[in-house]
């Protein structure tokens, strides 16, 4: 992936990169793909937020909660 993008480098006086600029529109790509890395990350911990309420109703340590109920918590 990086490879592939055309970056350039500041560098300080002794030659040692210090920045690095890249295309806007790889940028805009980076945040795009970060946004959508947020999205699977904040779903699969919802996810294992459930499973872990199931097992702990299914412990007898929970109430339980019918389909209706469930939807109008949504």
């Amino acid at each position: 992936m990086v490879s592939n993008i055309d970056l350039q480098y500041l560098t300080d006086k002794t030659g040692r990169r210090t920045a690095v600029i890249i295309p806007i529109n790889e940028w805009t790509n980076i945040c795009e793909n970060i946004a959508e890395l947020d999205k699977h990350e904040a779903f699969k911990t919802n996810l294992q937020g459930a499973f872990k309420e199931m097992m702990e109703i299914e412990k007898g340590n929970g109430e339980e909660v019918t389909l209706n109920e469930f939807i109008d918590e949504l």
